[in-house]
């Protein structure tokens, strides 16, 4: 794992340098850094929603009793990957922005970041607390996907609001924006879902309000969801689908 990842790295990495010469654009070599920077928050997710890394992969960053593997830091360019290609496509005419294209994004992302969370579960990279019990048969790889789907979403809508930034302020805007999204989307719109966690691993709460805290944060992601769509969609006007 450790190998094919940096050598991934070391592929996008050369890419984004020669887009930056080709386009003028640093963005894609910025947001790939972004995306790793995002990581850092890891072991407070680790925490709250009851999930860890093989401990067989090392500690590059560690605090709250977690840690997060260099690898896991290094690959965090997959945050952002899938939103790096569709704003590529945007900058060729081969995408446009819309309120609908937005949401068929979000689609593609969940279906890129539960790929992930099944290939990782699998090969024991990470997993999830097996005494963590949802309702109606969701798992939290499912929420996580939602979660890291939204965040990208998001990434993308910052990357297309700032493509004429210049190269200061793409450093302070798009470079904290993954783990500023990370910080809003999994402490703030999660909150219903991990404080149930919290009264179920303490014993104190019942199905019907664990049901609550599902939904709620569900329906939390799909506002943000239907709010990024909307962002999406003022950039392009009646381009847009």
């Amino acid at each position: 794992m450790q190998l094919v990842i940096t050598i991934l790295t070391v592929v996008l990495f050369a890419l984004s340098v020669y887009l930056w010469w080709r386009e003028h654009s640093p963005m894609y070599c910025i947001a790939l850094f972004a995306g790793m920077f995002g990581t850092l928050a890891s072991p407070l997710w680790q925490l709250l929603y009851r999930f860890s890394y093989d401990p067989a992969l090392g500690r590059a960053v560690a605090y709250l009793g977690f840690g997060v593997p260099g690898v896991v830091v290094m690959g965090g360019w997959l945050l952002v990957l899938p939103a790096l290609l569709i704003f590529y496509l945007t900058r060729v005419g081969w995408w446009f922005s819309g309120y609908l294209s937005g949401w068929l994004a979000f689609v593609l992302f969940v279906v890129f970041h539960m790929l992930i969370e099944v290939f990782g579960t699998k090969a024991m990279w990470f997993s999830y607390d097996s005494a963590v019990y949802l309702p109606f048969g969701i798992q939290l790889a499912v929420i996580s996907a939602l979660m890291n789907a939204l965040i990208t979403l998001g990434t993308l809508s910052v990357l297309i609001l700032s493509q004429r930034y210049a190269l200061t302020s793409l450093l302070l805007i798009l470079l904290p924006t993954p783990l500023v999204l990370s910080l809003f989307i999994h402490g703030l719109l999660g909150a219903p879902l991990y404080a149930t966690l919290f009264l179920q691993l303490h014993r104190i709460t019942s199905g019907w309000a664990t049901s609550i805290g599902v939904l709620g944060t569900i329906g939390l992601l799909a506002w943000g969801a239907h709010t990024m769509a909307s962002v999406l969609a003022s950039q392009q006007g009646p381009r847009g689908i």
